[in-house]
């Protein structure tokens, strides 16, 4: 009988076979997401993440630049969002609510 492993604090990123622009991200959690758990409360919320595939400044690198958004369920058009899914996020300052994450050279 095999174990069913639960890895927290960790996802996956697909290849993005929907990229239609340029700007659209090279991969993507979708259709699932990084599980990370809060270390104050142990909540555990899921994360999306996106990633592009960059040239560095030395000629023949590359680099993965990563963001993570948290990741909060959309209603379908035309409709609300269900009572108890979650606001998303205020910011006063009008930045954005992304955060890019480390580059990752390879």
């Amino acid at each position: 009988m095999s174990e069913q492993r639960t890895y927290t604090n960790s996802g996956k990123l697909y290849r993005n076979r929907n990229k239609n622009q340029p700007k659209h991200p090279d991969y993507t959690s979708f259709p699932s997401a990084a599980h990370i758990t809060c270390p104050h409360c142990q909540k555990m919320t899921p994360w999306k993440m996106v990633a592009w595939i960059k040239n560095g400044r030395i000629p023949g690198t590359k680099f993965m630049s990563i963001a993570f958004q948290i990741d909060t369920p959309k209603a379908p058009a035309g409709m609300a969002p269900a009572p108890d899914a979650p606001a998303p996020a205020e910011n006063p300052t009008g930045e954005s609510t992304t955060t890019a994450g480390p580059e990752v050279l390879f």
